[in-house]
């Protein structure tokens, strides 16, 4: 397979309930409308809400459920990985790691061979929920961290309610973990 003919893999990261889903379902709709995207995401528990959610809107997906991929089931995202390129043959792939994710250790995970031959692992996005940003980190520092260091694009949500002052102390808190990160703070509306 030549370098030419690589299935873009898309990986969204963020911490519980910064909206990654949403973000996924506005990508699927108005940036790769006109692309055959498969979703493989990964519920930590053994019940899964947001692939229910991404099928409504006609998003085809795949679930790893009870464990995270980025550690003890890390050969279960390469295998996820080769089971969608065989089935779907998709135009893209999107990978939502559960939000207690090292992205670190996922990234890790997708240099299998199988991957790195089938796959281009391009966009690393963090969702970040600016209005919880100082809890979150409070709460799961090592985890939050290792998402915005390895990402190359953070985008900002629920940033509606905040003053220009309150996003910028985000930035400039984002930016000392990832001086190369782009973030994005505009409502995605």
């Amino acid at each position: 397979m030549t370098n030419a003919h690589k299935i873009p893999l898309c990986i969204v990261s963020g911490f519980l309930g910064a909206g990654k889903t949403t973000f996924i379902k506005k990508l699927a709709r108005e940036v790769y409308a006109q692309e055959k995207i498969v979703v493989l995401e990964n519920e930590f528990g053994k019940i899964d809400l947001d692939s229910d959610n991404l099928s409504r809107e006609r998003i085809l997906v795949e679930s790893i459920k009870g464990g995270c991929i980025c550690c003890s089931r890390s050969d279960v995202l390469a295998a996820g990985v080769r089971e969608i390129v065989e089935k779907y043959h998709p135009d893209r792939i999107i990978i939502e790691p559960t939000g207690l994710a090292k992205l670190t250790d996922v990234l890790e995970a997708l240099r299998e061979p199988y991957v790195e031959e089938h796959c281009d692992v391009g966009h690393i996005i963090t969702i970040v929920d600016a209005g919880n940003f100082h809890r979150r980190i409070d709460i799961s520092k090592m985890f939050f961290e290792d998402q915005i260091a390895a990402s190359r694009v953070i985008f900002l949500s629920r940033t509606q309610n905040l003053q220009k002052e309150q996003l910028a102390e985000v930035s400039e808190s984002i930016y000392s973990v990832n001086t190369a990160c782009e973030i994005i703070n505009e409502e995605w509306d």
